[in-house]
């Protein structure tokens, strides 16, 4: 049979004698809960709390009140299995349903806890008792369990804690080795390693150098035994001229571990300079005194390098990305809005129009439209030129959007014609901003193109609002159209409003 090894024993022996203390922590202070003690407790103060209204009620003769209460307390508290209210003569006054049938088994079997009296009194004497049936206790191992606690902790320092003990000893016996500053066994483990690894005693002597370490001189056959680390050539070149403040000294001063230096020394045959990632560990023998130190060189130049054309790579795939976000704003500019005067053409004007006319519909809210034409555009054409019809256009729109702004949106209809919608708009609203932008556009627009003696502009409008007759976005502009030509046949320079049903016949037509 093989035998315990050394660190179970003593982590066995500890379990047992933390379990030794607990007991005789409860055998002389009691501080481990007793569910039976516990239990009972709670039962008499249910008791109390029902006996003393009880009394009280029957007094008064309110026995439905009484009734109440007693299915109250039956219902909040699940160990209560029923309440009962019993005369001296043994008629059962009051009781929760099931009473009789389950206080006649306690009263058969006798002596069980569960089945609680509390005797009432009046000032002639006896009168009564209260009946409590408590639900009788689980059964099994884990109920066993249950009821008692200690064997729960005491089973769970004997598992736990032994592993514990076990764990932490093995540590401490591993790191317990006051002979050397590092074992001769791990040599040719820290030569399998990828990064270099140094232990230096005391004094900063390198008292180990792994062969990773070895291949970053440009000599690697170098004898590096009892030479200072600091005095390494390709290192010392890369470090400052105080040597206290090279990191495996400070870890040593300081008793700390030391991470993340970063050194950047010509290594090997490269010209060019390698990235070190410098950590330091001070080394402890078992009375805590510093007897070295633990290096280790990792060399991430391949990982910076590859960081950096990330990094490029991230820059230029912004850049990309934010010449296709401008291309496609540009796309949208040119599928959406007139190139001449930055209104919304007439397929994306057409399309927001008829979701606004959708939504009012739905909600039965208000909505109107208005057809702008600009009076006696072909004579500015025929007769300043076509640069100056273009600067009109331009300059009317412009004071369309201004004057419309958060009311509705401005779309170019074709030519020297313009639409608006004007959502959550009436007829009267509608009218009134027809109004201002017919002056504004006669007072404004020829401020804008005042370089041209004799020119003079002026628009008509027409204006539709939502009725039943129209049923469409398409009747609506009809109507609206309908009121534009009113509006030149009686004149131009002015605003004129739809008929109701006007486009009716238009719109089924």
């Amino acid at each position: 049979m093989r035998r315990a090894s050394p660190v179970t024993l003593i982590a066995a022996g500890l379990a047992s004698l933390s379990c030794a203390l607990i007991l005789m922590g409860d055998f002389f202070f009691g501080y481990l809960p007793d569910r039976e003690a516990e239990t009972a407790q709670v039962r008499q103060r249910v008791v109390n709390n029902i006996a003393l209204p009880a009394a009280t009620l029957l007094s008064a003769g309110q026995l439905e009140r009484l009734q109440s209460i007693l299915d109250d307390y039956l219902g909040i508290n699940a160990d209560l299995e029923s309440i009962g209210i019993r005369r001296k003569d043994g008629r059962l006054l009051i009781s929760t349903r099931g009473h009789a049938r389950r206080w006649l088994a306690g009263e058969i079997d006798g002596g069980d806890p569960t089945f609680v009296t509390v005797p009432l009194n009046t000032g002639s004497g006896s009168w009564g008792r209260v009946e409590l049936r408590f639900a009788d206790p689980p059964t099994g191992i884990l109920a066993a369990i249950n009821r008692n606690p200690g064997f729960v902790l005491l089973a769970m320092v004997i598992c736990l804690g032994t592993l514990t003990y076990w764990l932490y000893m093995r540590r401490v016996l591993q790191e317990f080795d006051p002979a050397a500053v590092i074992p001769d066994r791990v040599r040719v483990a820290f030569d399998a390693m990828t990064e270099g690894v140094v232990v230096l005693d005391r004094k900063g002597r390198i008292a180990l150098a792994n062969n990773r370490f070895r291949q970053l001189s440009p000599t690697p056959d170098e004898n590096l035994t009892a030479k200072p680390l600091s005095s390494v050539g390709w290192l010392a070149q890369v470090l400052p001229k105080a040597t206290e403040q090279h990191p495996w000294n400070v870890s040593m001063l300081e008793r700390r571990s030391s991470t993340g230096t970063i050194v950047e020394p010509t290594v090997g045959e490269s010209e060019e300079a390698s990235k070190l990632v410098v950590n330091c560990a001070p080394i402890t023998d078992g009375r805590d005194r510093v007897r070295g130190c633990m290096v280790t060189f990792d060399d991430v130049s391949a990982l910076h390098a590859a960081n950096e054309r990330l990094e490029n790579a991230l820059v230029d795939l912004q850049k990309s990305r934010e010449e296709v976000e401008k291309k496609n704003a540009d796309l949208e500019r040119l599928a959406n809005y007139d190139f001449l005067t930055g209104c919304l053409n007439r397929r994306a004007f057409t399309r927001q129009a008829d979701e606004a006319y959708s939504v009012a519909h739905e909600r039965r809210r208000p909505i109107a439209t208005m057809m702008i034409d600009i009076d006696h555009f072909k004579s500015i054409n025929d007769r300043f030129g076509h640069a100056v019809g273009d600067r009109v256009i331009k300059a009317v729109a412009g004071v369309l959007m201004g004057t419309v702004g958060e009311a509705g949106f401005v779309g170019r209809y074709g030519g020297e014609e313009f639409c608006i919608a004007m959502p959550d708009a009436g007829v009267t609203a509608a009218t009134a901003l027809g109004h201002r932008v017919r002056e504004a556009i006669e007072n404004e627009v020829i401020r804008q193109v005042d370089d041209v003696p004799g020119l003079k502009v002026t628009v008509s409008v027409g204006v539709s609002s939502f009725d039943k007759s129209l049923t469409s976005l398409e009747a609506m502009l009809q109507a609206a159209d309908e009121a534009l030509y009113e509006a030149k046949q009686t004149g131009r320079n002015r605003v004129c409003v739809a008929a109701v049903g006007s486009a009716e016949a238009a719109a089924s037509a």
